[in-house]
């Protein structure tokens, strides 16, 4: 089996191949040629299941290359409840699945409260109850977005960022200042939520994870509490997968 978790610019793959596993990722707009690759790697693939938020425009192409092959595609949707797990959306239909299976991974693990953080094109926040009651989220712009929208304006900004980068010093240049401005942002944004939430419903004991393409850059300075999860989204994909065999 053959597991996607199709982002709006990073994809992440897992292939099953007997009793091990082995991932990888690639830039979402080499999808094609990409899952061509590995199909001709992995050649005794039967099923490639997909949590699918990246642009639709070249599903139906995947979906009729993968039939033609005789290879069976299953794309993972947000559900009401599952495995104990309950959508707190109005519309639980409208909840990224992205989302859905980040928390559900966790919820099989965890089974207790739990807020998870993916830092992506957007940064999203996820808090879980202990009893499994999804009690909403947040949602803001990542890291690349916000500068992305600064250079819409002035073009003059890298985007370029990495974990090791001294971001709590301050910049002494214009990209230098951006760049931690609006990392630290983040950072804030993510401390500040945590703290009023947990504060609000008065959750005295939760656990915290982090994953996303930024999560590397965010979690050490998040601190110890924050627990690095790099493949949150196809965790919750084999759960979802097992659920509703």
């Amino acid at each position: 089996m053959l597991l996607l978790d199709v982002g709006n610019t990073y994809t992440k793959w897992e292939a099953s191949i007997s009793n091990s596993c082995i991932h990888g990722s690639f830039y979402t707009q080499e999808l094609s040629q990409q899952l061509t690759k590995l199909l001709a790697v992995y050649p005794n693939i039967r099923v490639v299941a997909a949590s699918w938020v990246g642009k639709k425009e070249t599903k139906p192409d995947i979906e009729q290359m993968l039939m033609e092959r005789g290879i069976q595609f299953v794309e993972a949707r947000s559900e009401s409840e599952c495995g104990g797990l309950k959508n707190g959306y109005y519309d639980c239909a409208k909840l990224g699945v992205d989302r859905w299976l980040a928390m559900l991974g966790l919820w099989g693990r965890e089974r207790k409260a739990f807020c998870v953080v993916d830092a992506g094109t957007a940064l999203t926040f996820d808090f879980v109850r202990s009893d499994g009651q999804h009690l909403g989220g947040y949602i803001v712009p990542g890291v690349r977005t916000m500068i992305g929208s600064l250079n819409s304006a002035t073009a003059l900004i890298d985007c370029s960022l990495s974990a090791g980068d001294r971001i709590v010093v301050p910049g002494r240049n214009t990209n230098e200042a951006v760049q931690r401005g609006v990392v630290l942002s983040l950072v804030g944004a993510i401390d500040c939520i945590l703290g009023k939430v947990s504060a609000d419903l008065g959750i005295k004991e939760i656990d915290c994870f982090i994953g996303g393409g930024d999560a590397e850059l965010l979690q050490p300075l998040l601190g110890p509490k924050w627990q690095l999860e790099e493949f949150l989204v196809l965790s919750g994909l084999k759960a979802y997968l097992h659920k509703t065999n």
